[in-house]
């Protein structure tokens, strides 16, 4: 049976496990809103300038579907900031600076160009995926046991002096630690039980959103997780793993009977604040796009913190935020055309998972391709905008495990792929 214990990588394999524990937290965006950590902050939100090099290597090396991410990128860069200057007043400059956001598009290509470099086997991936998973974890576990109160930020201060550490008259006391490798952790170790055993090890992921439910408290995050944890269990198969979704099922009834009566530190009312926001904000998005076809079908921009003015300040809102609106705040800053485009690269991202082969028992590529499902899950809530390169680095990871799984590698190492192979 095999055990969560990590493999001793191989001599060959070293370079490669130690250059993904560096890169994969930056290309998927793990410290692009971690303003506590000012070094690892500013070097992510330089990431998408300082690997364009990179995304050109990637971009002339002619990977697949190259057309409609560099069609969503121009789209970005030349309507998008047009929109703005339009409906907001701002100058060009500045409206140009809304592009920074949607820069990590191309992570698809200088992610995908170091992985045909670095050449990981598939365990080497899951090998890092799992230990960055559990680092995140535990790291969550560690600040919440040691962290101060006093260092909690409830936003009684004009200045926001942190993300991570949140007190709220809602929620309580809460750390925001960027999850996206807890999270694939939780899947790897929910199908790694499944399909390689010992069913004990399911413990992990039920221990982990545990923890998650007690520090984190984002509901939707801890609710998608759910949802597809379930979906995990019933598509597994077999009489045993029905059992363990009846189990589950159980598990849910009973916390949610906890949650009831107050006995979890969580309150069924808590819903309210953030509930009403989001509504105000919906409201205040659609009548503003009512106001002109033309919003609906190409957006209407967006305010940075390089504008003159912003959202909250030209709807008379403090609390309008378009992240907190998800698809309705996409198309509110890209259109329909743009939120399409959006849209097709997510779709084409967990179809591309679902064609990607996996080992009989591999756990990789089926956690990747729930945490797909999982930000289009989320997605009604959460933006899509707010870290894609999340989705890329999914989709160069995809494309590189099909290049590396179901084709023979190309033996003049100058082309990694047929000539015919696109956006299918």
């Amino acid at each position: 049976m095999t055990s969560l214990a990590l493999p001793a990588p191989r001599r060959s394999a070293l370079a490669a496990r130690l250059s993904l524990l560096l890169l994969l937290p930056m290309f998927l965006q793990s410290f692009h809103y971690v303003v506590d950590v000012p070094a690892l902050y500013m070097l992510s939100k330089a990431w998408p300038l300082l690997t364009m090099p990179l995304a050109l290597l990637g971009l002339m090396q002619r990977l697949p579907y190259a057309v409609p991410l560099m069609a969503l990128l121009a789209y970005t860069a030349t309507v998008t900031p047009v929109m703005t200057l339009l409906y907001f007043g701002q100058d060009y400059p500045s409206a140009l600076t809304g592009v920074l956001k949607i820069l990590p598009f191309t992570y698809y290509f200088s992610l995908g160009w170091l992985l045909h470099r670095l050449r990981p086997e598939p365990e080497d991936l899951e090998w890092a995926f799992t230990l960055l998973g559990a680092l995140t974890l535990l790291l969550l576990a560690l600040l919440w046991i040691v962290v101060p109160a006093g260092a909690y930020w409830d936003g009684s201060t004009g200045a926001e002096v942190s993300k991570l550490f949140l007190r709220e008259a809602e929620r309580g006391y809460r750390i925001t630690l960027p999850m996206v490798f807890g999270i694939i952790f939780i899947f790897l170790q929910a199908r790694a039980a499944l399909r390689r055993g010992p069913l004990l090890r399911l413990l992990l992921p039920l221990g982990a959103v545990a923890l998650l439910v007690i520090a984190f408290k984002q509901r939707v995050v801890i609710g998608g997780i759910l949802a597809l944890l379930i979906f995990i269990l019933a598509a597994e198969g077999g009489l045993r793993r029905r059992l363990l979704l009846a189990g589950g099922l159980a598990l849910a009834g009973v916390a949610v009977l906890l949650l009831a009566a107050g006995v979890l530190p969580l309150e069924l009312d808590q819903l309210g604040g953030s509930l009403t926001a989001r509504q105000f904000t919906t409201t205040l998005a659609l009548d503003f796009l009512a106001q002109n076809p033309l919003r609906w079908i190409f957006g209407a921009g967006a305010l940075t913190r390089a504008s003159s003015i912003s959202f909250q300040e030209w709807f008379a809102a403090p609390n309008f935020y378009l992240v907190d609106i998800g698809w309705l705040g996409v198309v509110f800053e890209y259109g329909l055309v743009g939120g399409g485009m959006i849209l097709a690269v997510y779709l084409g991202t967990l179809l591309l998972g679902q064609r990607t082969p996996s080992a009989p028992n591999g756990a990789l590529t089926p956690a990747l391709r729930d945490y797909a499902c999982f930000l289009l899950l989320t997605s009604p809530i959460l933006s899509v905008v707010w870290a894609p390169g999340e989705v890329c680095s999914l989709l160069a990871i995809f494309v590189y495990l099909r290049s590396r799984l179901g084709q023979a590698p190309d033996r003049g190492g100058t082309r990694i792929y047929r000539s015919g192979e696109g956006w299918r």
